[in-house]
């Protein structure tokens, strides 16, 4: 299974070489206690894989004392594209930057055309936002953007309640995935998964249909599995194409993985 995972990480790597930028995208709805380790591990799957990677968090505004994305798109502050480390990733603020994306174009006109140009060929670009932002974000764009939920009843309420959002303002619609750590208690063979509950939800009072939920175990410890593997390649399958502008050299590097949502939450 694990050979299989590096056979894929060279195909996707090959194509990540002769490709724009693309972007994905993960659903924060509150539950940072599943959201941030999930996040940690997709990337870390997607270096793994060789691509560079930048995470715009939309849960946080950019500030004077940090470089976030509405700086950067202002076009008297900018004047190179983001390379992300093939063996690391960058994190920028992004709140207030994915909002101006979202107001500077027509309607009929994908927002996400507004990073062309901004990021170097074949990055990973992740958007990590609230549900409310991604439904304008993401119009008119093919992105499935994943929606974790875990066993707690909390997170399954908060995951419906984003689903909803995405589904009657601009028929956003999520890959689900049930979330939980390797030898948790919770999961018996037997039990009905919250992404399936929530995936049964979804067509029942939502008359949405969705693809069938996934499931993701984190690892204890400090390794990556091969649902997180497979996960994020079928993320990669709906992310939408940014076509680069004219290459100029890049000054900003990525952040060491480890110092990932440092200060975010």
């Amino acid at each position: 299974m694990l050979d299989l995972c590096f056979d894929q990480g060279v195909g996707l790597r090959h194509i990540g070489m002769n490709s724009s930028a693309r972007v994905i995208a993960v659903t924060s709805h509150g539950d940072h206690e599943s959201e941030l380790p999930l996040l940690w591990n997709l990337c870390s799957s997607l270096v793994e894989f060789g691509f560079g990677v930048t995470v715009l968090d939309g849960t946080v505004e950019e500030s004077t004392g940090s470089t976030g994305l509405a700086g950067i798109l202002d076009t008297k502050h900018w004047q190179t594209s983001i390379e992300a480390s093939h063996c690391s990733w960058l994190v920028l603020p992004a709140a207030i930057g994915l909002q101006m994306i979202c107001e500077a174009l027509p309607n009929d006109t994908p927002p996400l055309v507004e990073l062309e140009g901004v990021f170097e060929s074949g990055q990973v670009i992740v958007v990590y936002a609230r549900s409310e932002l991604l439904s304008q974000l993401l119009v008119k764009s093919d992105v499935e953007p994943l929606l974790s939920v875990t066993y707690s009843p909390t997170s399954l309420m908060t995951a419906y309640k984003a689903l909803k959002q995405m589904h009657r303002t601009t028929r956003i619609h999520p890959m689900i995935v049930t979330i939980s750590l390797e030898g948790a208690s919770q999961q018996t063979a037997n039990s009905t998964k919250p992404g399936e509950i929530l995936h049964d939800c979804a067509r029942n009072f939502l008359a949405c249909n969705l693809r069938s939920p996934g499931v993701a175990i984190l690892s204890s410890e400090d390794k990556l599995s091969p649902d997180i593997s497979k996960l994020a390649s079928q993320m990669l399958e709906t992310a939408m194409p940014l076509d680069r502008h004219n290459h100029v050299t890049p000054t900003l590097r990525g952040t060491q993985p480890q110092a990932l949502f440092q200060g975010s939450h």
